[in-house]
């Protein structure tokens, strides 16, 4: 791959066309390409998602379809979702022929890793609110001159006293390009071709069957990413997994170069953590609150909820704090009150975890959306393997014990829904009432005819919790379309539910519809 020069010289004054712009990675790319200095334009396909309103509030829009003459002229640079190939996207065919430099999405990550000093969040599970924590940290006013930016599938919320009046939500942030945190998947090993000089794993789980073929080849190319890790830099591990402790013991074994450490409720180094109160359950002020054993009984807390969504928030918060002090002359970024100690590491790592306990997660990622005049929540989370799912649910049940789980699921990708038939059935079976529709068509074009596996999962569900309705449990229901999962969640809610949008598809913008659908209560 050849070189590219500074981030800042690839792309500022450039004349950019992003085919798939609506992608969450490849929307995150877009606006952090524009805060750059780039000249910013793409299509898609015309369905509204969640980026939509996103791409908007930086400034941006896409061209709808697909379609070769969408190709504008004097482009100087073309990136494509690597859902999009030659044989099924016109407009890349000639882009190819015209534009002198084409990029898949995970090849233009692995072109800036060469031109700055990359950080990586890569896992099967939670790099997206990990990746999200470390941009939003390293963007507070107090860190507004650290030269970095950051390319991640999602946005961070925004909340009033963070960001006062209307700014957008943070996607794709541009300080600078002396280093950079992106979000790496491993799909594909598309993580293998980045330049890293420091990397954090959440987890090491089996999933993406249509590439994998078992839990043992995610773990190989997990390991292949380890061992591509510039020499002298850094591996954090989230031990709460059983994948990454394993991955932080092979690292400790054959890169002994590397510094390596864990973090988290099973961890027992310096990050480790423990619950105030038993169980992770939350405190009177409605945070999830712990104590890491680097400052013994000092009490930390985090607005998202559950041991997984604040591993996350920690994980972000470490990273942020290696990343800045991964400098040969390392300004702290401390508030002028801050207690700076004899020991760096804990004042940074301390003043970062303070800060994000206002983090408020990602869009998509468990977040509330509205709660109805009638006391109804309506949540999207973007949930879509069973270890997520559980996560999710556990972190829900916590913080609302008192309100039935009502959840609309997606499928998304045929070949998930078959390999975790059984395990998506455990887990979804928790939910109090539960609407499966069609399997998504992703643009991977791992579809699943006639909704087969879709249907199978209801009726694996269905037999698991048959046993259950004497003691008020409600049989699963499969909705071949979404008008008919919005007729059904309008009849099954009530006062005081929790409603939740769930999966990887695009049911988000249900919730109103069903809203409407219902006839009574309105936004409160």
């Amino acid at each position: 791959m050849k070189e590219c020069g500074t981030v800042a010289d690839l792309l500022a004054g450039k004349k950019v066309f992003c085919i798939g712009i609506k992608g969450t990675g490849m929307a995150s790319l877009a606006i952090m390409m524009k805060n750059a200095g780039a000249c910013v334009c793409g299509c898609d396909t015309a369905e509204v998602f969640m980026t939509d309103a996103i791409l908007e509030s930086h400034g941006l829009s896409s061209l709808k379809g697909f379609s070769a003459d969408l190709l504008p002229s004097s482009i100087d640079i073309v990136v494509h979702s690597s859902a999009w190939t030659d044989e099924n996207c016109p407009v890349l065919r000639r882009a190819r022929s015209e534009v002198p430099s084409v990029w898949s999405y995970p090849g233009m990550l692995a072109c800036l890793s060469r031109s700055t000093r990359m950080y990586a969040v890569a896992g099967t599970h939670g790099k997206t609110t990990t990746t999200g924590c470390a941009a939003w940290l390293l963007s507070l006013p107090s860190r507004r001159s650290f030269p970095f930016f950051s390319v991640f599938g999602s946005a961070v919320r925004v909340m009033g006293e963070d960001l006062p009046g209307k700014e957008p939500p943070l996607c794709g942030p541009w300080q600078g390009d002396e280093c950079a945190v992106v979000e790496a998947c491993e799909y594909k090993d598309h993580f293998l071709d980045y330049r890293v000089r420091g990397a954090l794993v959440t987890s090491v789980d089996f999933d993406h069957p249509d590439f994998f073929p078992d839990h043992k080849a995610v773990e190989k190319t997990f390991r292949r990413f380890v061992l591509g890790i510039q020499p002298g830099g850094f591996l954090l591990c989230c031990t709460d997994d059983s994948g990454a402790r394993a991955l932080a013991a092979y690292a400790r074994r054959h890169r002994p170069d590397l510094m390596v450490h864990g973090y988290g409720f099973a961890s027992g180094g310096i990050f480790s953590l423990r619950d105030v109160l038993p169980h992770g359950n939350s405190s009177l002020s409605g945070g999830h609150e712990y104590r890491m054993k680097l400052f013994g009984d000092r009490v930390f807390s985090s607005r998202l909820h559950g041991r997984a969504l604040v591993g996350d928030v920690v994980g972000g918060s470490l990273l942020a704090a290696f990343m800045v002090l991964d400098r040969p002359h390392p300004d702290l970024y401390l508030d002028e009150d801050a207690l700076i100690t004899d020991e760096v590491l804990p004042t940074v790592v301390g003043t970062l975890l303070r800060d994000a306990q206002r983090y408020p997660g990602c869009l998509g990622r468990t977040e509330e959306e509205f709660t109805s005049s009638d006391d109804i929540i309506f949540m999207d989370d973007y949930a879509h393997h069973p270890a997520e799912i559980r996560a999710s649910l556990d972190s829900l049940r916590r913080k609302y014990p008192q309100r039935r789980l009502v959840v609309a699921f997606s499928p998304h990708t045929a070949s998930r829904t078959r390999a975790f038939l059984d395990d998506f059935a455990r887990e979804l079976g928790k939910c109090d009432f539960l609407v499966i529709q069609g399997t998504y068509a992703s643009a991977r074009g791992d579809a699943d005819r006639d909704n087969d596996g879709a249907r199978m999962l209801c009726e694996k569900i269905a037999s698991r919790k048959s046993g259950e309705r004497s003691a008020g449990a409600c049989l699963p229901v499969f909705a071949p379309d979404e008008g008919e999962a919005i007729k059904i969640l309008a009849q099954w809610l009530m006062s005081g539910d929790l409603c939740i949008t769930m999966g990887a598809g695009n049911n988000r913008e249900m919730s109103r519809k069903v809203l409407l659908a219902r006839g009574t209560g309105s936004l409160s």
